[in-house]
């Protein structure tokens, strides 16, 4: 089986029952007129599904195989309730009512009406917000999304309300309900405290430090006097003993008195 038809391709192909007529899948923009089978052309109609009727219990809508009412005595043919045997029996149609049997290809109603192309509905026109008034709203009984959102925050404004009510302490008989406000204080930055030097010997106070040097230069000038230096002279054979530096008694006392005062 072959299409010629431009941008149309056959997907599946089956026979419908005993009959001679075959259901065709395509897939395109368009349905094709003919289609090509073993070198002769055949037209091609659109599908219409057959409207389903029991012949059980002549309800439309479902198969024989999945009746509810399996039980039911009623008569196919002209559909009369608990029929004799001998009845007169006229055909009745289930879909149409016509004089012929259900299903019958006359029937007019025996396919269901092809369903309309899917097209993009155009929106409505909407009107802008400003545009409307209140009174026209409530008129017409529109809720607009601006008066949901007012609603749910009066409801989360009341919650809140509720929930703060019952965490605040009650206020005292003829004092004032409103709260006071509380301020938060700025924090100042620490300082930082100072440890203590941790010393192996005995702690000295900053007037010991002058006194040890006092002590220590009174020691070198007056208890350890300088090494001597001898020169030894060319004319008399025992050295003669000139110390370079020395300390008399004179410059010992303006020594003592000057450090001592």
């Amino acid at each position: 089986m072959r299409v010629r038809t431009h941008g149309v391709e056959l997907i599946q192909a089956r026979m419908i029952g005993d009959t001679k007529s075959a259901t065709l899948t395509f897939s395109g923009p368009i349905l094709p007129k003919v289609v090509y089978y073993y070198g002769g052309e055949l037209v091609c109609h659109p599908f219409r599904a057959t409207v389903q009727v029991c012949k059980l219990c002549r309800v439309r809508g479902h198969r024989t195989d999945v009746c509810p009412h399996p039980d039911q005595r009623i008569c196919r043919m002209c559909g009369m309730e608990n029929p004799s045997p001998q009845h007169h029996c006229e055909l009745n149609c289930a879909s149409c009512g016509g004089p012929h049997a259900t299903g019958d290809r006359s029937c007019t109603k025996r396919l269901k009406k092809p369903r309309a192309p899917r097209t993009s509905r155009p929106q409505a026109a909407r009107q802008p917000r400003w545009l409307s008034t209140e009174d026209e709203e409530e008129a017409n009984g529109k809720t607009t999304s601006m008066e949901r959102r007012t609603t749910s925050c009066s409801r989360s404004r009341s919650r809140s309300y509720s929930k703060s009510a019952k965490r605040s302490p009650p206020t005292p008989a003829g004092g004032s309900s409103t709260p006071t406000p509380k301020f938060a204080q700025p924090r100042l930055p620490q300082k930082k405290k100072e440890t203590p030097a941790h010393h192996h010997g005995p702690e000295t106070s900053s007037t010991a430090m002058p006194e040890r040097l006092k002590r220590t230069v009174e020691a070198t000038s007056v208890g350890k006097s300088p090494r001597h230096r001898y020169k030894r002279s060319a004319g008399h054979d025992s050295d003669e003993r000139e110390p370079k530096t020395a300390l008399t008694t004179d410059t010992e006392d303006a020594f003592n008195s000057t450090y001592s005062g």
